[in-house]
């Protein structure tokens, strides 16, 4: 478990027996910064065990804890102190004994003094010595100053003690190393009990390798040690100040001949966009005269920071609040935004397309996860899953009906490879009926597929179409086969209509072109549709009609000239009568254009066939005198026909053939009719 998630769920007892959650207390201790949590909890607890007794206490087990500074792999933490417990079987079955309970004891403190503690020592206490400032014979190395209280036995021993020509009494402590709290706490006190007043003067690089020390001295504004902690009521009692004994301060001290040295300050300001109180270390150097002395209540000062600190701390606590009424009102939005949403969704939800549907769940589940902190969220969750489960049940039906679009695709791809054979074997082309007829049986086998994973009537209609045709196709490959694909009939409706029509009452008026046309566009929907039988069936059943109603329209009103030349007819009315009909003409587009054009062409087909008649007469007279049977030949009857045909040549424009001339001209006189 990581320090925070453990700190969430641990609760702590206070001195007044209260309880309090780990993090709750790391919170309202530092007033939203970090290390001012550190330090002023390393101060309550380091305060509660110089006065014999414990400030904070794990509420599982009952023992004292103490708080670690963070480090660069880890972050601040509590951990159990089980050197003071009365109970050690009882601390090692907590859940939140790590089983760590190494802890610098207060002989600790780090022995060996070093090149620079030492050399800065005896350079302070020459530098000191010098200084007009300074109280003759007032400087001290490291002798022991004892306690002015004849009740408590202590002493202390400073690296320097001197006194002033002001009679202000300082104690120096060079700091390097990492000292217990404790150690730190103990020597505040007493000298602020003999009304000294201790320096703490840090090493240039203290900061950086020692950040715990230097941070509990830096903040070390004199907090009451409260049994609760109110965010609402942090109490500063000093300022947060540094003294470190810098390189330049040093240089500077030397050529002035007092002592000068810098001073460290935290600068606090509360980012419109952080959660937590900002702040920057400033510095500046200064001298010991511009120090501000209270040796009986605190440490001394150079730059006051309380104000600076309660002015950020309150522009935080205005924020916090502010932050906390934005997220209110940014949650009742969302929790808006998903009742409209649900709202909207459980209308639209049947005209949803598949790819909208995941969508859809996505956004529902992000909307919940957005509102999942309201206290009603169980509703919302409750409505939320309803919507999810007829999503899914939305989909699942889109899923059937795209499978079965899937399959009507390839039934409609199948009818048309049907098609597509049948227009290969009726084609113009041959090919070969045992490689189509194994085509074909392939078709039938992917029928049989998509009937196995699916019941569709189409795909039974189909594959019942396909096995009469490949039995039909097998017996008889070489006329047209019916291939009656389902709902072809229907479609082929008005084909059957007109093929009974043509069958059964015919035609009624001259080919016009209007049968020829329909008859066009019916072939070409029964050959999409795979019925070339009944393209043929239609197409010789209007030939028929046509030549039928011909015949009957001739033999009606061009009897003599239907029937062909012959000696004793009369064919004067008619043949005025067909030189009216060819003679007449009608612009294009004018409502009986199309039928008289249609007559004209009967009237020369008409002509055209009584001018055969006439010239194989021709033929046969001339055959007859050419024998010498003229006697056998009425020469009246002869004229008659000879005229006939110049009629015809001159007002119709059908003349005889040249070689029919020729013998009309070596045997008759042409007289007019």
């Amino acid at each position: 478990m990581d320090t925070d998630c453990r700190h969430s769920i641990w609760e702590l007892e206070l001195a007044d027996k209260s309880a309090i959650l780990a993090s709750h207390l790391i919170e309202l201790m530092g007033a939203g910064d970090d290390d001012i949590a550190q330090v002023s909890l390393k101060r309550c607890i380091a305060k509660g065990d110089v006065d014999g007794r414990a400030y904070v206490r794990c509420s599982e087990c009952g023992c004292p804890l103490v708080y670690v500074a963070k480090n660069a792999v880890q972050p601040a933490y509590f951990r159990h102190q089980v050197s003071r417990t009365d109970n050690l079987d009882r601390v090692k079955k907590c859940s939140f004994y790590t089983k760590s309970h190494q802890f610098f004891g207060s002989a600790s403190i780090y022995h060996g003094e070093g090149k620079w503690h030492m050399e800065h020592k005896y350079w302070l206490a020459s530098l000191l010595r010098a200084s007009p400032q300074i109280a003759d014979n007032s400087v001290l190395v490291e002798k022991y100053l004892f306690d002015k209280d004849p009740d408590k036995n202590t002493r202390r021993r400073p690296d320097i003690y001197f006194e002033t020509v002001y009679g202000d009494c300082f104690a120096i402590e060079l700091t390097r190393w990492w000292m217990d709290p404790r150690i730190v706490v103990e020597r505040e006190r007493f000298f602020r009990r003999q009304g000294i007043n201790l320096l703490w003067l840090f090493s240039p690089t203290c900061a950086e390798h020692n950040e715990a020390t230097y941070n509990l001295v830096l903040y070390s504004g004199e907090r009451k040690p409260s049994t609760k902690p109110e965010f609402t009521d942090v109490d500063i009692g000093g300022h947060f100040n540094v003294f470190v004994l810098t390189d330049d301060a040093k240089h500077r001290s030397n050529k002035e001949k007092k002592l000068w040295f810098d001073v460290q300050y935290p600068v606090f300001s509360s980012l419109p966009d952080i959660q937590y109180l900002s702040k920057s270390i400033q510095s500046k150097t200064i001298s010991l005269s511009e120090l501000n002395l209270d040796p009986e209540h605190r440490l001394p000062f150079a730059v006051p920071t309380s104000d600076n600190y309660r002015d950020a701390l309150e522009e935080y606590r205005r924020k916090v609040e502010k932050d906390t009424q934005d997220e209110r009102n940014l949650l009742a939005k969302k929790i808006r935004s998903a009742r409209t949403f649900h709202c909207q969704l459980k209308q639209d939800i049947g005209g949803l397309l598949y790819h909208d549907v995941q969508q859809n769940i996505m956004k529902l589940q992000k909307l919940m996860r957005s509102v999942s902190s309201c206290t009603f969220s169980r509703y919302l969750q409750k409505r939320t899953n309803c919507l999810i489960d007829e999503l899914h049940a939305h989909k699942r039906k889109l899923d059937e009906e795209a499978q079965k679009k899937r399959v009507q695709l390839q039934l409609k791809q199948i009818e048309a490879r049907l098609i597509e054979s049948q227009r290969r074997v009726h084609g113009i082309y041959r090919v070969d009926p045992a490689k189509e007829l194994r085509e074909l049986e392939k078709i039938q086998v992917e029928l049989l597929q998509i009937q196995s994973t699916t019941s569709d009537d189409k795909t039974e209609q189909l594959l019942t179409a396909l096995n009469t045709y490949i039995q039909n196709f097998s017996s008889i490959p070489n006329e047209p086969v019916s291939l009656d694909l389902p709902g072809t009939k229907e479609k082929l409706a008005e084909c059957y209509e007109f093929l009974n029509e043509l069958n059964g009452i015919g035609v009624t008026e001259l080919p016009t072109g209007h049968n020829d046309i329909k008859l066009t566009r019916l072939q070409r929907k029964c050959e999409e549709l795979g019925r070339y039988d009944l393209s043929l069936q239609l197409s010789k059943a209007l030939s028929n009609a046509e030549r039928q109603f011909k015949i009957r329209y001739t033999e009606e009103n061009f009897p003599a000239l239907s029937k062909g030349w012959e000696p004793c007819g009369h064919y004067r009315h008619e043949l005025h009568k067909a030189k009216l009909i060819i003679n007449t003409e009608y612009r294009r587009g004018h409502k009986n254009f199309a039928k008289h054009e249609a007559l004209r062409r009967l009237m020369y087909q008409i002509l055209w066939d009584f001018r055969e008649s006439i010239q194989k007469i021709i033929e046969q007279q001339h055959g007859l005198i050419l024998k010498h049977f003229s006697g056998s030949i009425d020469k009246a009857e002869l004229k008659k026909l000879i005229n006939c045909a110049g009629y015809i040549e001159k007002y119709l424009n059908i003349p005889l053939d040249d070689e029919h001339k020729r013998l009309v001209n070596e045997t008759f006189t042409i007289e007019p009719y």
